[in-house]
């Protein structure tokens, strides 16, 4: 056995594999120790090579490289999504990342056996010696090791071919023994299942990784956002498993431009897809070197000063709305509009959209304070939401997602939602203890949210997955929202009316209802704090902030005052 790796420890399963897909987005950081210092050839089976070889030596322990731990810590798990866990797979897909090899060649992947069966369905599997083949690996091969228990193939364990030699061969891996080092096997052993053999010469190796055309879904499921990044407040669909979408353009280098069903668009990671058919490039040959139309986007001050300069994009072009914020006395800059009477912003900084002449945009401003919800102009004043929505901003439960933002399409985190249950209970005279001991892996001591997921897991109110983690950037669906506030009135001894199952019956959707979350939607309808949507429930959908704004006013509302 690996010195490093076996089945029960290091086996990431596939539930663990469709989380990373849902949390939130990737940290950036600067590793100057074990940085990649080699430059790409375009020779993609060398440059992997080359690419691993530059971290020989690394441990985990401390994202730098340079500290020895136990604890999966590593800089590849952080590029991944998935810090903390078993890193093998993630540190070869970070090596193909980096030497520029396409997805449709090496899959990205952070679970060995899913790695192993992509390449047996793609036709690019040889099997071991031990297992019946025949096959001579070459350096750049993914090698695979693991067991087989009766007709089933269990990898455990993954890495780069470096070199055969003298019936043995030299493997490039991490997450052998704690760190990036080389280990040499004999060709014949038990513990090399076979191995994945990358098509580095295929015209999707030397053509673009991630071109436009059709994509499937290889994620169990995929969000979609309404921008090229991955700021978890902006998820607006979901794409899953097997489902063909077509790609109109990409950004950002891998996100990827969607049609959506209400004519829209959004926005998913192509990391997690792969392509079906390319686009056809058009011929080049008419007109090789056409002149360039250009438009400029100029922005009227209005009445303010210090504004951003003008954007000047080629005819197709995105244009970005600059960051920089006018100012002028006595008023709040709401954002940009295409016209200069306008009283509700259409654009705001950071904004993209693709002109087709040239434009000015006006300032649009309010007399006023530069602070509150009267700023954030994706606000419908008139909605069914306001009145939650300000109870909750005015009450310091809820804040913006920026000065002029609040996004009440998109969605509260788990950590968030624990959170704004802790500080409703604050409100209502209650008390957060400060945080002991770290109750879950995954919530951090010295994260805003430590001691009030503490506090709900010492009440019960906050419960772990099967793995043990909280998931504090995981979604939370309505279902999850009614269950954890139904504990928290428990758990504070509020009176409630009991749930009665039978109120669901009223939903078209009532089947689909999780088992243990029926208690908990039966409170919620019994006690006016959540209701259907055109006859339906919509028990695992996302809560989205302006819904879960609603729930948390009409749970406060149940608390009794001190008065009583």
């Amino acid at each position: 056995m690996h010195p490093k790796h076996n089945g029960s420890m290091k086996k990431i399963t596939a539930l663990l594999l469709t989380v990373v897909f849902l949390i939130s987005p990737l940290a950036a950081a600067s590793f100057a120790d074990y940085e990649n210092t080699h430059e790409n050839t375009g020779d993609l089976a060398a440059d992997i090579v080359a690419v691993a070889i530059t971290q020989l030596g690394y441990k985990e322990g401390s994202l730098d490289g340079t500290v020895q731990g136990d604890n999966d810590c590593t800089k590849y798990g952080l590029w991944y999504g998935l810090n903390y866990q078993p890193w093998c797979a993630m540190f070869v897909s970070w090596c193909a990342n980096q030497a520029a090899v396409p997805v449709s060649i090496i899959p990205r992947h952070a679970s060995c056996d899913s790695g192993m069966n992509w390449f047996k369905s793609h036709g690019r599997w040889q099997y071991a010696p031990y297992y019946g083949g025949t096959y001579t690996p070459k350096p750049a091969d993914i090698i695979y090791f693991g067991y087989k228990y009766g007709q089933e193939y269990d990898a455990t364990h993954v890495g780069i071919v470096y070199y055969v030699e003298e019936g043995k061969v030299c493997v490039l891996e991490g997450n052998s023994s704690a760190k990036v080092q080389t280990v040499k096997y004999n060709l014949d052993t038990s513990y090399i299942l076979g191995y994945g053999v990358p098509d580095y010469t295929s015209s999707a190796a030397s053509g673009d990784p991630y071109p436009l055309g059709i994509w499937k879904v290889t994620a169990s499921a995929l969000n979609v956002r309404d921008d090229p990044d991955v700021d978890g407040t902006h998820v607006i669909g979901i794409r899953y498993e097997g489902d063909l979408v077509e790609i109109l353009e990409v950004q950002n280098e891998f996100w990827g431009k969607i049609l959506l069903e209400d004519g829209s668009f959004g926005w998913i990671s192509l990391r997690y897809c792969e392509v079906v058919e390319a686009a056809q490039k058009p011929d080049p040959r008419p007109d090789p070197d056409p002149p360039a139309t250009e438009y400029t986007v100029s922005f009227e001050l209005n009445g303010g000063s210090v504004g951003p300069s003008p954007v000047t994009v080629e005819e197709g072009g995105t244009a970005k709305i600059p960051s920089d914020i006018p100012e002028r006395d006595g008023y709040a800059f709401l954002g940009w509009a295409a016209g200069p009477a306008a009283e509700k912003a259409e654009y705001l900084p950071g904004d993209s959209f693709t002109p087709a002449k040239d434009v000015i945009l006006y300032a649009v401003w309010t007399e006023g304070e530069t602070d509150g919800l009267l700023y954030m102009a994706d606000l419908n004043r008139k909605a069914w939401y306001m009145k939650a929505v300000t109870f909750c901003y005015e009450n310091a439960l809820m804040s913006g997602t920026s000065k002029y933002s609040f996004s009440p399409s998109g969605t509260l985190t788990r950590a968030m939602l624990v959170t704004v249950i802790g500080k409703v209970c604050i409100l209502s005279g209650g008390e957060i203890p400060a945080a002991g001991e770290q109750v879950f892996p995954d919530v951090k001591p010295g994260k805003y949210y430590f001691k009030y997921v503490s506090w709900a897991k010492s009440l019960g109110i906050a419960a772990g997955d099967e793995n043990g983690n909280f998931i504090p950037n995981g979604a939370v669906t309505r279902e999850q929202l009614a269950l954890m506030l139904m504990r928290a009135a428990d758990a504070l001894g509020m009176q409630t009316a009991e749930g009665d199952a039978a109120l669901l019956d009223a939903f078209a959707d009532r089947e689909s209802c999780s088992g243990w979350a029926v208690k908990g939607l039966s409170w919620a309808c019994a006690n006016g704090i959540l209701a259907g949507s055109n006859g339906n429930i919509k028990p695992r959908d996302p809560a989205t902030r302006a819904e879960a704004a609603q729930m948390i006013y009409r749970f406060a509302g149940l608390i009794p005052s001190g008065d009583d």
